[in-house]
């Protein structure tokens, strides 16, 4: 025993105290003393000494080992009570121990005390810990059958022995359906053979085994659990049972899985930004270089007969050109950067007109159907871009059908929630008007859904295509605030749905406006041209003096203002680059138009238009253009008719 121990001696006599002190330290040598005579003095030490043990007579004037007894008992059951006495019969020695007493000693036989107060003390320790041991039992069993994660106990057999509720909560089964039952019963059929002896040998051979199980609840639903079982040893060593504690992560998984899609549809959505920030600048300046490549070839085919072999080899190089800037118009499309013609529209008006032209398109051995859906929404959007997006598409749809097949179309109304939006990054909540175009083709691996909207990725062997087509349809679709979804599966087909904003503005469908016819010759009118690469400004000057027109030429917006002052109101019409160092297009514009209020502006960019010119004296002019093609838009500009107005 450490420490010190407190004996408190009840005893009316002097010298009986001293000589039970005299024994109990011949065993106990670190010992304190404290005597009372009285009840009084008694509880007091009780409460103030707090004594390891009590030595009591049994017999004193005013008080009795007895009453000091049920006092101790109604305190602490668990203090060592010993009652010491002159005489003392069978019979009140054991209504003594029936009381509570833990021993008693005859004074005659004070020898014995220092043994019997050891051996109470003794057997005191041994209960504390004990009940300590129990009360930890108690909270194991407690926080076992309490705890979330399911734990069962086998034999060595590996029969169910115990079962805590949470296995009922997790897989259905009560208790009684388990206990006696082999966990085989959980099997799902997910794992072969190896996997289930290989965790059988591991702890058998007394190790603990870690991993992830596919089980089935009583219900047949699967569920995925971690667990860790490990083998129990009895006192010699040998495994006697094994306890496995399981936690259900399916809903974490799932959460996880979730997760990890959204990321890579994140990263993939910024792929496809960058990649259509680097399309748009690599199409500006290429459309720069073609539209020098294009006037200088016009410039010179003006100058020679037109049976010149010279002229036959510059056609061929105009007509290089043009499909170049056809492929970088592509590229636009997909960066967003197409100007566009936005028009309130019927949806199943635009595709019953294109109908016709699909299915001459597609092969005998195709069938297309379309099927329109019933009181559609008006959409705000660029009928010819929306053409240019189902010739696209049934494209794709026939491409992937190899023999007999079908292509759907179809439109409806489509209230878009939060639900829907779960794993679509680009989706809004919002309402919007489907087009479907579905077929029965060869359809696609997962993988490749992750890759089919970027420029010049194809499926298709090396000649049959250029990897454009869908890349323009999700510009299209994003340039006009929508998004797109793809399902597909090998051997299954493929379903492309493309969601447009409802319009809900006051403005009713209409039908695509007619470009207007004009007259290419000008008559001396002064154009400000404002270009900072010099050989587009040099060939633009050499157009524009050709077509018949006076030209200030400025490489800078500074000289073009410098310019206006100069030729205050003289200068008819401004034609000025979009993007410029110091100073953009628009704000050039703007600042020439407080310089000469009447002059009309064209915005050219190889970039493509915004959506929305800042004012209706402005027009844009797409690069690379033609002599045509810039004859035909100043002249409309100059008589204030469109070319190709925006708003």
């Amino acid at each position: 025993m450490n420490g010190e121990t407190r004996i408190l001696v009840l005893e009316d006599s002097l010298t009986d105290a001293e000589i039970c002190e005299y024994e109990i330290k011949k065993e106990i040598p670190n010992c304190v003393f404290l005597r009372v005579e009285t009840e009084e003095e008694y509880r007091k030490a009780l409460e103030e000494f707090k004594p390891d043990l009590i030595l009591s007579d049994y017999w004193l004037p005013r008080f009795t080992g007895m009453e000091a007894l049920k006092i101790a008992l109604l305190r602490d059951k668990e203090l060592p009570f010993i009652v010491v006495t002159g005489s003392m019969n069978e019979e009140t020695a054991v209504a003594c121990i029936k009381a509570g007493a833990w021993d008693y000693v005859i004074k005659e036989h004070m020898k014995r005390l220092g043994k019997a107060v050891k051996a109470a003390l003794e057997q005191k320790e041994m209960r504390r810990k004990r009940k300590g041991a129990e009360e930890e039992r108690a909270r194991l069993a407690a926080a076992v059958e309490q705890a979330g994660e399911i734990i069962f106990i086998t034999d060595r057999e590996g029969t169910i022995i115990y079962a805590n509720p949470a296995l009922e909560e997790v897989t259905g089964y009560s208790r009684e359906e388990v206990l006696g039952k082999n966990p085989r019963i959980f099997k799902s059929g997910r794992h072969g053979e190896v996997f289930y002896q290989n965790l059988w040998d591991t702890i058998t051979a007394g190790r603990t085994w870690r991993g992830r199980v596919v089980n089935r609840k009583k219900d047949g639903t699967l569920y995925t659990e971690e667990a860790t079982i490990s083998p129990i040893r009895g006192e010699t060593g040998e495994i006697t049972h094994f306890v496995a504690v399981k936690r259900d992560v399916t809903e974490f998984l799932t959460l996880q899985e979730e997760k990890e899609r959204l990321q890579v549809q994140f990263i993939q959505a910024q792929k496809m930004e960058s990649i259509g920030r680097l399309a748009g600048g690599i199409a500006h300046d290429f459309n720069n270089m073609l539209g020098v490549i294009i006037g200088h070839a016009e410039v010179a085919m003006a100058e020679m007969e037109e049976k010149s072999s010279i002229y036959q080899h510059l056609q061929e190089i105009r007509k290089a050109a043009e499909r170049s800037a056809e492929l970088t118009r592509q590229l636009l499309a997909f960066a967003r950067r197409q100007p566009i013609e936005p028009k309130v529209l019927n949806i199943n008006e635009v595709v019953k007109e294109m109908v016709s032209m699909l299915r001459r398109i597609t092969p005998e051995n195709i069938d297309l159907t379309f099927e329109a859906g019933e009181n559609l929404w008006p959409v705000k959007a660029d009928p010819t871009h929306i053409n240019r997006l189902l010739v696209n598409l049934v494209t794709n749809a026939r491409d992937a059908i190899r023999e007999t097949g079908h292509i759907r179309l179809a439109t409806a109304n489509r209230k878009v929630d939060e639900a829907f939006c779960q794993g679509r990054p680009f989706c809004r909540i919002g309402e919007y008007v489907e087009i479907t175009v579905s077929d029965d083709g060869i359809g696609m691996e997962e993988e490749m859904l992750s890759c089919i909207f970027e420029p010049f990725f194809t499926t298709k062997p090396a000649g049959e295509g250029t990897g454009m087509g869908l890349p323009i349809v999700y510009g299209i679709v994003k340039q006009h605030d929508g998004f797109i979804d793809v399902k597909s599966k090998p051997g299954f087909g493929t379903v492309f749905s493309v969601y447009l904003p409802r319009y809900k503005g006051k403005e009713m469908p209409e039908g695509m406006e007619k470009k207007v016819a004009a007259s290419t010759a000008g008559e001396g009118e002064i154009i400000l041209l404002v270009e900072d690469e010099v050989e587009l400004l040099e060939i633009g000057r050499i157009l524009c003096e050709r077509l018949g027109y006076r030209v200030l030429a400025a490489s800078s917006p500074r000289e073009a203002l410098e310019l206006a002052e100069r030729y205050r109101g003289k200068i008819n019409l401004l034609i000025t680059d979009m993007i410029m160092p110091g100073m953009n297009g628009v704000e050039l514009a703007k600042r020439i138009q407080k310089i000469c209020p009447d002059v009309r502006c064209i915005l050219s960019s190889g970039y493509g238009a915004a959506s929305v010119l800042p004012r209706e004296s402005m027009e844009f002019l797409e690069k690379p253009y033609t002599i045509e093609t810039l004859a035909a838009k100043i002249k409309a500009v100059l008589r204030g008719r469109e070319g190709k107005k925006h708003g």
